[in-house]
């Protein structure tokens, strides 16, 4: 993590000395997608540390789209998954029949988002923002044996903050993107970016 994080800075230190002044990634019009993966996944987090551990886990996967109300204000909305399920658990009934279960926890996401953009540069993106939305985790059980004797749903407000987000453009359109933060999506979220029209 901690290399990670020290790449992330000297690549943002290096685009910042050869950035351009008169034009930037982000300006008002323009349209942005982004696809990333999250890290550490909070319900693999949840579910593998019980019992003896393991299991397996997807996502935190984001998908987002942010619209230029202005040209260093992006908002727009953002819809997120993640799910962790836990090592197969056992344990024998009054009957000395052996039961086993594994428990699944999963998130579903609805956010919207705000982004503050700092540089004015056409290759190099840095930005902070916020996000407030809805989640719906449930949680599920398989096996021979349900230990909860029913499936677990319930829905919540959420939030999630970018301290520091940096994006560099490979073409005017294409790009990739690193967020370090804190919420639902973990403390640091990478993957791609789009950008549309001006």
């Amino acid at each position: 993590m901690k290399k990670i994080t020290q790449s992330i800075a000297a690549i943002i230190l290096l685009t910042l000395c050869v950035s351009h002044a008169n034009s930037q990634v982000v300006s008002k019009g323009s349209s942005h997608v982004f696809l990333g993966y999250g890290m550490p996944n909070i319900p693999a987090l949840a579910v593998t540390s019980y019992g003896t551990g393991g299991g397996s886990s997807f996502g935190p996967f984001v998908a987002s789209y942010q619209y230029g109300v202005a040209d260093k204000i992006l908002i727009g909305g953002q819809l997120g998954y993640a799910s962790g399920t836990s090592a197969e658990q056992s344990w024998y009934d009054n009957n000395s029949t052996k039961q086993t279960y594994s428990f699944t926890l999963s998130v579903i996401t609805v956010m919207a988002k705000a982004d503050y953009h700092y540089l004015r540069s056409d290759k190099a993106d840095l930005y902070s923002g916020l996000m407030v939305g809805y989640g719906i985790a449930s949680l599920s059980t398989t096996g021979t044996k349900n230990p909860l004797s029913t499936d677990i749903s319930a829905g919540g407000s959420i939030y999630a903050i970018t301290a520091l987000g940096f994006r560099y453009m490979f073409t005017d359109m294409i790009g990739a993107y690193a967020d370090l933060g804190l919420g639902i999506n973990g403390f640091l979220t990478v993957g791609a970016s789009a950008k549309f029209g001006r």
